[in-house]
Order: structure tokens, then C-alpha cells, then sequence
């Protein structure tokens, strides 16, 4: 369908199953970021920017750059190990609840309810039985 904006986009990253950013070139995405904050599990590249904070954060998972098995591998434990989407899930979390600490709390609130009203899914209130 093309690229995705505003509540679109936040409903998406909101709904998605997982999102793949594999790129080493990237001083910081911003769209695993967005996925990171809408909730959403993280595959990157562990030679990225976002990958030194998905590693140091432990609220992703990551692969080397340019290794297809171990993003494959990477992807399926993202997709099918309850144990570590659970504990990604809580890592992304806590790092979510720290991003929020410091940045302007209404907006924040205000990126939240658009993506949950938009994706129809439970608020930041209702993580834990996400």
C-alpha cells in the first residue's frame, strides 16, 4: 500500500507482529524506535545505532549484519519463543516507561491513544495483559 503516516502508521506499528530494520547503515532508526514505543517486537541489525540500544536495553532482537541465518533465526524467536518475547516484551517496556520519563508526557499520551484508538488495541495501562 505505500508508505504510512501519522495514525496509520502508529496503528500499524501498534498491530504489528514484529518489525525488521537489518540495516547497518542507520545512525538511529527511527522506525524500529516507533515500533519499540507502539509496543511492537524489534529485529535489527546488531551493527546499527538502534542495535546498541536494543542490545545495552535487551528489549529486542538482533542479528548481524549481512548473516540471513541469524536473522531468520532472529525473526522466528521474535515470532514464536514466548520466553523471550516475554522478557523483550518487559526490557521494551521499561525502556519505553524511561523514554517517557523524559520527553514531554502529554505528547506521549497523546501518540498513545491514536495508535490504540486507531489499532483498536488496549492502552499503555494495559500492557501487562498485552
Amino acid at each position: 500500500p505505500g508508505p504510512l503516516y501519522g495514525r496509520e502508521k502508529l496503528a500499524a506499528l501498534v498491530d504489528a507482529d514484529v518489525v525488521c530494520y537489518p540495516s547497518a547503515y542507520e545512525i538511529f532508526g527511527l522506525v524500529p524506535f516507533e515500533a519499540l514505543l507502539c509496543g511492537a517486537p524489534v529485529v535489527v541489525s546488531r551493527e546499527s545505532g538502534m542495535g546498541q540500544l536494543i542490545e545495552a536495553a535487551q528489549a529486542g532482537f538482533l542479528a548481524p549484519y549481512g548473516d540471513e541465518g541469524a536473522l531468520a533465526d532472529a525473526l522466528f524467536e521474535a515470532l514464536h519463543s514466548p520466553a523471550a518475547q516475554a522478557m523483550v516484551f518487559l526490557e521494551a517496556l521499561r525502556l519505553r516507561e524511561r523514554i517517557i520519563a523524559e520527553t514531554d508526557p502529554e505528547q506521549f499520551k497523546r501518540l498513545d491513544r491514536i495508535a490504540t484508538e486507531e489499532a483498536g488495541k488496549p492502552n499503555t495501562e494495559d500492557w501487562s495483559r498485552r
